[in-house]
């Protein structure tokens, strides 16, 4: 793949390809990515096979954002051309930085098959502007991103360790995911501190994990599954590399 980088500035500009057929989410995207200084929407096509025959010029970094429904990925469809386009999906996963999916709803069929493709992040269609443009820029530097609204509705999917959590303690370990220290979830939930304290102390003792990196480490572990990748292989231990986490 060509590498070559735009630099504006010292900035590295991320470049991304849309695959969709559905007119309002390329021009929602595109109008979003115009606003954004270190992401270049760079090419929009309709279908998967279409990128497939450019990927091989495109800049890097690049992420690819495939939406979900607009391209079928029903992979559990016996059509003739699901192993063909599995095959390609694979391909470009593997030729660019990263591919982001772009789902309706959890499904759990597409959210087990997605990671074996090679995709870093999986995102519902609600996910907010700021949510995507950091799920780009998570995947552009080789992380995973876990689209939030995953963990508030996840328990549809029969996860035992989340779904030993109250609704509180879900909310707590989501800001604790997105990188809010202790005093920052107080002042976002207008609780005091002792309670944000006693409340992580319980998800650790609740989910026997050793600390929050771990009690994370965890969850994802149990809703993400093959997602929790590195190129190469398996990273059990930490998600250091994957997620940024306040320590305090």
């Amino acid at each position: 793949m060509a590498a070559y980088n735009l630099e504006l500035e010292g900035i590295v500009v991320i470049y991304v390809s849309l695959v969709t057929n559905a007119d309002l989410m390329r021009y929602a995207i595109s109008s979003l990515l115009a606003e954004v200084e270190d992401i270049s929407l760079s090419v929009i096509v309709n279908s998967v096979f279409e990128l497939r025959r450019l990927v091989s010029d495109l800049p890097s970094p690049h992420v690819v954002i495939i939406d979900e429904r607009s391209v079928r990925i029903d992979l559990g469809d016996k059509q003739a051309n699901t192993e063909r386009l599995a095959s390609n999906i694979s391909r470009i996963c593997n030729e660019v930085r990263g591919c982001i999916g772009l789902t309706d709803y959890v499904d759990k069929k597409v959210h087990e098959c997605a990671p074996k493709l090679g995709f870093r992040s999986l995102c519902l269609k609600s996910i907010s502007g700021d949510q995507l443009i950091k799920a780009i820029r998570a995947v552009a530097d080789g992380k995973v991103y876990m689209h939030s609204e995953y963990l508030r509705i996840a328990e549809k999917l029969n996860y035992p360790l989340l779904n030993s959590l109250s609704e509180r303690q879900i909310e707590i370990l989501d800001l604790v995911f997105q990188g809010y220290t202790n005093n920052e979830i107080a002042d976002k939930l207008y609780i005091s501190l002792e309670t944000v304290k006693w409340h992580i102390s319980t998800i650790l003792k609740k989910l026997k994990a050793r600390d929050r990196t771990h009690a994370i480490s965890l969850l994802l572990s149990e809703i993400m599954g093959g997602f929790i990748l590195e190129r190469g292989g398996y990273m059990p231990k930490s998600l250091k590399d994957l997620i940024r986490l306040t320590a305090s």
